[in-house]
């Protein structure tokens, strides 16, 4: 969920993360409690869930 945290310090420093949108999508394209189901099965390995009841842009759905 988190790809990168960061708390204070002096230096300054860049940090990338990077992120497969395609799986994100695909993730954020499946219903609520489709997605519990995911993030149950592997916690380590899922997105932060959408929130429930969200709709998805018609534009957004292939």
């Amino acid at each position: 969920m988190d790809i990168v945290k960061i708390k204070g310090g002096k230096n300054i420093s860049l940090i990338a993360g990077e992120i497969d949108i395609v799986k994100l999508r695909k993730f954020q394209s499946k219903t609520y409690d489709l997605q519990m189901k995911e993030q149950y099965k592997n916690p380590f390995n899922s997105f932060k869930l959408t929130p429930p009841n969200f709709k998805i842009s018609k534009f957004r759905k292939k």
